[in-house]
């Protein structure tokens, strides 16, 4: 029974972080890249953040995007450098052709540094 529902391999999408550095502070984005030639569609983003011993958490937030074209990219969320000393995760389900895939991105606390992104 569990064979049946064997999940595919998500290698359709990645995370981007970007920082833009021409305003007074930097502001931090995340952004959800769609590496495939395939749409994909209803794209549900779940993020968290929290210390490495889970003794601090943040809320959970849900980003919902109807579709992402192939080669693309979408702006996911804005980055407060409160949280870049928590490890940050990011869980995105979407369809491809009506099958579900999924990806777990965990973003190491400390590692988000001036410098080191896009």
């Amino acid at each position: 029974m569990k064979a049946d529902l064997k999940q595919p391999e998500s290698t359709h999408v990645a995370l981007a972080i970007k920082v833009d550095e021409s305003l007074a502070e930097p502001y931090w984005t995340i952004h959800l890249v769609n590496q495939s030639n395939l749409m994909l569609e209803q794209i549900m983003v779940t993020a968290t953040g929290y210390s490495p011993n889970h003794s601090i958490k943040t809320s959970t937030l849900r980003h919902r995007l109807a579709n992402l074209p192939p080669k693309k990219s979408q702006q996911i969320e804005v980055l407060s450098p409160q949280v870049f000393d928590l490890q940050n995760q990011y869980l995105v389900s979407y369809f491809i052709d009506g099958r579900l895939y999924d990806k777990k991105f965990v973003i190491k606390a400390g590692t988000i540094k001036k410098g080191l992104y896009v």
